[in-house]
């Protein structure tokens, strides 16, 4: 869970907001 957090916030950092609606409605 660690892990996912960091990996989402370098996703955060790096994308936008739109990006990562779209990563959460993937998963």
């Amino acid at each position: 869970m660690v892990r996912w957090l960091f990996i989402f916030k370098k996703i955060c950092w790096h994308s936008d907001l739109r990006q990562i609606r779209e990563a959460v409605i993937n998963l």
